[in-house]
């Protein structure tokens, strides 16, 4: 039909001829892509299993609908990327703390595609996916004010947990992930319905298809989060103040318009990064509360807090180069700036925590450009013409500077205060 279509035209007449069978060719051509597209990536995706090694025994063909999947919808992909990217310095960071697979991280894309606010018609919620049950036997609040299935930190260290023991439990990732989606008790129906065999190809056709697919679906997320670059893939990063957090414990109910009146910061970044809070309220309970704030503004509130005076604060980020002098590692290049590593590693799209000598990293600091006291004395800023590359010890150097500024202001400030008109130094 598609070159009868085509055909049923003047044939005498080659100027209709010419431009019917262009389409005709560009059609085909179109229709093959695909066909090539999957074959390439079939072959791409084999190698990346056989060196990842993490999930072993995979029908290829099973995981290759859920990569054409993210590559077919592009804009909808970068989107969860950049989300992803939001939250995965942390999620490394508490493996490495809990001595799991890095492979992990990609868990909370196929649950909630890295969205801590989604839940399910199931009642799931959060990154993880948590159920108030279970979130509540892995000791998360979920009360009316608080519900930290949405917290990601504290979703997060109960999820590892809770995968910890499924895989001492069953001695597989494969039944561990099974176990994780469709909980034990199918688990355990699904081992014995195939004779006592627990490994995930002798239990799976005993269990519901959508925990049949997740080691597919998983290690689609895993080859599009460690390879969306080479397929023209360009998440944006998210906002620095969403990035690069700390937080801070809060023993008194406050809400959150009352934190962003004293940081500065708006009260809509303060929910996203707070989501566990189920209204702009802080509670009061029993530990406090670990508030999330972007990294700058954490000493600001802490002193607001505790009734402290404080300077006047206009902090804000510098990106500059910094050149490795000799082979290290991300984390000792992260003691020494006080960042966390994972944040260097996704600031420089690294994927080996190794650098070598001779290479430049892009790395952020927070810097205070203009600290005062009272309403006129200006700091001056050793950071106002902060090179673009600068070695570690000229940081410090600087960082050292900008501290003994401040400290003799403050002094000057304070004897002025109690005998007008006079200075410690000119």
């Amino acid at each position: 039909m598609l070159f009868r279509c085509f055909l049923d035209t003047d044939s005498s007449n080659p100027m209709v001829i010419a431009p019917v069978l262009s389409r005709a060719v560009y059609i085909l051509l179109m229709c093959m892509l695909p066909v090539c597209l999957s074959a390439n990536l079939l072959v791409d995706l084999e190698h990346f299993i056989e060196t990842d090694g993490f999930i072993e025994d995979v029908d290829h063909d099973e995981v290759m609908p859920y990569i054409m999947n993210y590559l077919e919808s592009p804009r909808h992909t970068e989107v969860i990327l950049s989300r992803t990217l939001m939250y995965l310095p942390l999620v490394e960071q508490e493996l490495k703390r809990h001595g799991l697979p890095e492979e992990l991280k990609v868990l909370p894309l196929i649950e909630s595609c890295y969205d801590p606010r989604v839940g399910s018609s199931k009642g799931a919620l959060g990154l993880w996916q948590f159920m108030t049950i279970t979130a509540q036997e892995m000791g998360l609040r979920v009360t009316a004010d608080v519900d930290e299935r949405r917290d990601p930190g504290r979703s997060t260290g109960a999820a590892l947990e809770y995968l910890k023991y499924l895989y001492g439990k069953y001695g597989d990732w494969s039944v561990a992930f099974a176990a994780y989606n469709a909980g034990p008790g199918k688990v355990n129906r699904a081992i014995k319905l195939s004779g006592g065999n627990k490994s995930f190809n002798a239990i799976k056709y005993y269990l519901p298809r959508e925990t049949r697919d997740y080691i597919p679906k998983y290690l689609a997320a895993q080859y599009i989060v460690s390879r969306y670059g080479e397929h023209g893939l360009n998440p944006d990063l998210p906002d620095l103040d969403l990035q690069w957090t700390s937080t801070v414990t809060v023993y008194r109910e406050i809400n959150l318009e009352e934190v962003a009146a004293c940081t500065q910061v708006p009260v809509e970044t303060l929910a996203r990064l707070n989501p566990g809070l189920n209204h702009h309220v802080i509670p009061a309970i029993d530990g406090g509360y670990k508030l999330v704030l972007p990294h700058r503004v954490r000493t600001l509130f802490e002193d607001y807090q505790t009734d402290t005076p404080r300077n006047a604060y206009c902090l804000e980020y510098s990106q500059y180069e910094y050149e490795v002098d000799d082979r290290t590692t991300i984390y000792e290049i992260a003691n020494k700036f006080d960042i966390n590593p994972y944040l260097i590693k996704y600031w420089n799209q690294m994927t080996q925590p190794t650098v070598k000598r001779g290479e430049v990293l892009m790395i952020y600091q927070v810097l205070n450009p203009c600290g005062r006291s009272g309403d006129s004395d200006i700091v001056p800023n050793p950071f106002a013409k902060l090179p673009s590359r600068i070695s570690a010890e000229e940081i410090m150097h600087l960082a050292a500077l900008d501290y003994a500024l401040r400290l003799e202001e403050e002094l000057n400030w304070e004897l002025h205060q109690s005998r007008p008109g006079m200075y410690v130094m000119d």
